[in-house]
């Protein structure tokens, strides 16, 4: 028997991102909310598995190199709990993206892993197909203000790989 997403019924999808970062935060905030969702952030495993419990939303965006308890073990936890364990989980990694992940993501319970960095468009198009839209949820009035996001959010990510391989390491997990 499939589970029914919590919210699925509701005209605004929601959902929790997950990042220490506070500029990964504000990115994907941003342009979710731009784009008609409602959206929490939390910055640690910790905050997200209460503001799961509480908000109950449809999908819960993750880092998977969170400080304390990491991404993954975020993710058990949310498979674990009856409140929670219907959400759509999106990972999000700086690992590159091989056998083990995979693996891990499997046993996590994982629906989707998403290397970073990731354009929000990228982002919004997982989560409706995790809500079984695939109609663009961006709603006329936030249309314009999206594609300033986008286009700022390319810019950051161009620069942050180019830092990436002038530093000569790989990406923070």
């Amino acid at each position: 028997m499939a589970l029914e997403r919590p919210h699925s019924h509701t005209r605004h999808p929601s959902v929790l991102i997950v990042d220490d970062d506070q500029d990964t935060l504000q990115l994907y905030s941003t342009f979710l909310r731009f784009s008609g969702l409602r959206v929490w952030t939390a910055a640690n495993a910790t905050a997200a598995l209460s503001r799961a419990r509480d908000h109950r939303p449809d999908v819960v965006v993750t880092d998977i190199g969170l400080p304390g308890a990491d991404g993954w073990m975020l993710c058990r936890q949310l498979r674990g709990d009856p409140g929670t364990r219907a959400c759509g989980v999106i990972a999000l990694t700086g690992w590159v993206y091989d056998a083990e992940l995979s693996s891990r993501a499997r046993e996590a319970e994982v629906d989707v892993v998403l290397t970073k960095p990731c354009l929000p468009d990228a982002l919004l198009a997982q989560i409706a197909a995790l809500r079984g839209r695939a109609t663009n949820l961006c709603g006329p009035h936030a249309t314009a203000r999206a594609d300033v996001l986008r286009t700022q959010s390319t810019g950051l990510a161009g620069k942050s790989a180019a830092l990436q391989k002038r530093a000569g390491r790989r990406p923070k997990r």
